[in-house]
């Protein structure tokens, strides 16, 4: 006699033989159905940036007192690209089992898999589980900026996001060998997204010679860059010198020299 059910519990039975009028009948049978079911918690954090991890928990419950070890498997992802890492079983013990699922991305979009437990000829798989990975970029208009000294000039720095990123991004600059004379500084020093946001990067000075800026975008840990360079537009300065003679006798000539200085490279 073979038996098989669909659902764990268990299932008692009793066979019966005839021959004419002579009726006899077994013991009861039981056939303890044992099973288990695995399911997948919410990932965290739902928004993943580029480069780092989400987790979510992979629960394994025994069903009618299953023993044993369960194999853990991840699909591959949904489109391609998605690296993930998971223990490569778990045991049943007097409670449910967990696991923890990692995944992260290079490329920011929403990424799909399944994680399978093996147990014997018995396999089950979770929902679909996924993972949203988003990213943001940073960019400067102008990257090059010219400014007539003392004055200044500006760029704007723009942060878009990708994958539907949402969230501040925090703006630094730094600038590794600034001449003396001139700064930069930015305005507002943090933007929000999703919405294409906007900052205004100002540079210039009394300084004659170029100079960059590296403008920093960092939220969590995600982190984008951009280099605006300030150059000082060419120019020129014209002066005269004093008269000579100081007192010109009528019909005599006076003389002053007039000097006209390039200045930050200027032909003409």
């Amino acid at each position: 006699m073979s038996c098989s059910a669909a659902a764990a519990g268990d299932y008692t039975v009793t066979v019966t033989g005839t021959d004419g009028t002579l009726t006899h009948t077994t013991a009861t049978i039981l056939f303890h159905v044992v099973d288990f079911t695995i399911a997948a918690g919410a990932v965290s954090p739902t928004q993943i940036l580029v480069g780092s991890s989400g987790t979510s928990t992979i629960t394994v419950t025994a069903l009618n007192g299953l023993t044993g070890t369960v194999s853990l498997s991840v699909s591959t992802s949904t489109p391609a690209g998605l690296t993930c890492n998971i223990p490569a079983s778990v045991t049943f013990g007097p409670t449910l089992q967990t696991a923890t699922l990692s995944c992260s991305a290079a490329t920011e979009v929403d990424y799909t898999i399944t994680v399978t437990g093996t147990d014997g000829s018995r396999s089950h798989t979770t929902a679909t589980i996924l993972f949203h990975v988003t990213n943001f970029t940073l960019g400067a208009g102008p990257a090059t900026v010219s400014f007539v000294p003392p004055g200044t000039a500006i760029s704007t720095i723009t942060a878009n996001a990708l994958s539907g990123f949402t969230g501040s991004i925090a703006l630094t600059i730094t600038s590794a060998d600034p001449p003396t004379g001139c700064t930069a500084s930015i305005s507002p020093a943090s933007v929000t997204l999703p919405t294409p946001n906007t900052s205004t990067l100002t540079g210039g000075g009394t300084c004659t010679v170029s100079f960059s800026v590296t403008v920093t975008g960092t939220s969590g840990t995600l982190i984008r860059a951009v280099i605006v360079t300030f150059t000082p537009q060419p120019d020129f300065s014209i002066s005269a010198s004093a008269v000579t003679p100081a007192q010109i006798l009528a019909g005599s000539s006076g003389t002053s020299t007039i000097t006209v200085t390039a200045l930050n490279g200027f032909t003409g």
